[in-house]
């Protein structure tokens, strides 16, 4: 089934504030979300973060280059 809402989050080398975004995102009301992540080549732990939150979140789906 299609979410009523796609979100899209560009991130880069975001580490030090990327978790209180995505807790931000996931506590929404609305549950019928995708979020979409573009993870630009970070190179400070930020892909971890985001490896860790979508194995939590099946509504989730990273894009990167090096995935």
């Amino acid at each position: 089934m299609t979410p009523t809402c796609s979100i899209v989050l560009p991130v880069y080398n975001a580490a030090e504030t990327l978790s209180e975004c995505l807790e931000s995102i996931r506590r929404q009301t609305l549950q019928d979300w995708e979020l979409i992540i573009v993870d630009d080549g970070s190179d400070d732990g930020t892909s971890d973060l985001l490896s860790q939150f979508a194995a939590s979140d099946q509504r989730v789906t990273i894009l990167s280059p090096g995935r």
